[in-house]
């Protein structure tokens, strides 16, 4: 297994339609609907600054994404992405979010909004790795503090 990573402002077609696949494949594994998390109506649509995107590759093969959205204050960022049930646990969301979080340091973010499904226990897992994890709800990070806000 040999990952590559690459960075964009704006996804192909073919790059959009391999996403699409791979959140597919995510959904029908954990039995979840992740589209609406992965905003897959933007990111078709790609509007740099507004959008940034970091593939994870095997060989040809997409195996992880991240999706970096800003609608309309630039210092403020979401972040959600996925990885193929088969590549899990080998530290590929990781490094695709060491990447993300490289950008937002780049673009002077001053705050993340972590965007995950509430029923995903990967999500949850990762997010309490992070010392982020606080149930039922969005959660920001604040580059020097974490704060919560309910979702309504």
């Amino acid at each position: 297994m040999t990952i590559h990573y690459e960075s964009m402002k704006s996804l192909s077609e073919d790059q959009y339609n391999e996403v699409v696949r791979l959140l597919k494949n995510c959904e029908e594994h954990d039995k979840l609907e992740i589209a609406s998390s992965i905003n897959v109506s933007m990111i078709s649509k790609a509007d740099e600054p507004h959008l940034f995107f970091i593939l994870a590759y095997d060989r040809a093969e997409l195996v992880g994404f991240v999706g970096l959205y800003t609608f309309v204050d630039v210092t403020k960022v979401e972040i959600a992405g996925m990885v193929s049930p088969a590549y899990r646990r080998k530290g590929i969301f990781s490094t695709l979010l060491e990447k993300a979080l490289t950008v937002c340091a780049e673009r002077k973010v001053d705050e993340i909004l972590f965007v995950c499904p509430e029923k995903s226990v990967e999500a949850k897992g990762l997010m309490k790795k992070l010392g982020l994890f606080i149930p039922f709800r969005n959660i920001r990070w604040n580059m020097m503090k974490v704060a919560t806000t309910s979702i309504i």
